[in-house]
């Protein structure tokens, strides 16, 4: 198992709209002290090199409905973008990270809500064909 904490992660906007693309970040620490809770990315070092970091979407029955690739941005932070073209509804975000042979799961990190825009499928008018 990593040797990491998981510091902060974040969903901007959150909530989303339908369709809006989703920044996730995660920043991540040492397990060695709650001292790094505060700490800004730049103040954050792991001894681990983590090699592949992603976030995993459910929804409230648990179905897999996004999958995002989060890379390194600056320091232990890294991000990646969901679209959120899902129903409206409340989603869960799971953390897993991999690195040294190891790896670490934070389970329902973050919960994003999507709500209905005023462009969903379910709401845009029918097109009638004037031709």
């Amino acid at each position: 198992m990593l040797n990491i904490v998981l510091n902060n992660v974040r969903a901007m906007p959150n909530p989303a709209n339908f369709s809006d693309p989703v920044m996730i970040t995660a920043v991540f620490g040492n397990n060695r002290s709650s001292s790094q809770i505060n700490a800004t990315p730049n103040d954050l070092s792991t001894s681990t090199d983590l090699t592949m970091i992603y976030a995993y979407i459910t929804n409230s029955t648990g179905v897999e409905v996004g999958r995002v690739n989060l890379r390194q941005s600056i320091g232990n932070e890294y991000a990646g973008i969901w679209t959120a073209n899902v129903a409206p509804g409340a989603y869960k975000a799971t953390i897993y990270a991999f690195g040294s042979g190891a790896s670490k799961t934070f389970n329902d990190a973050l919960q994003i809500e999507v709500s209905a825009s005023k462009n969903t499928a379910g709401n845009i008018p029918a097109v009638r064909n004037l031709g």
